[in-house]
């Protein structure tokens, strides 16, 4: 069975490392994210960025993180850079 580092890492791998819209964020940084309650988590690794924006599933959200669900995308809008 594959750790959750061993399966981030191997997700990781099929993202691109440039956002396909500027963000302010790269691969490597550290942010926190504000959910839409206003309560913040921190210490979460950008790991990624979506190849392409989907116009139909949310074209917003394109930033992926080393987070509990490392394959479902958020908006840069909602990360700060610690």
């Amino acid at each position: 069975m594959k750790t959750h580092e061993e399966k981030v890492a191997e997700f990781a791998l099929e993202l691109s490392p440039v956002a396909p819209v500027p963000c302010g964020l790269e691969v490597g940084d550290v942010v926190t994210f504000t959910n839409e309650a206003g309560l913040k988590f921190g210490g979460y690794k950008v790991i990624g960025f979506k190849k392409e924006i989907d116009p139909e599933w949310r074209p917003h959200a394109f930033v992926y993180l080393d987070w509990a669900s490392w394959w479902f995308p958020t908006s840069p809008e909602t990360l700060t850079k610690e």
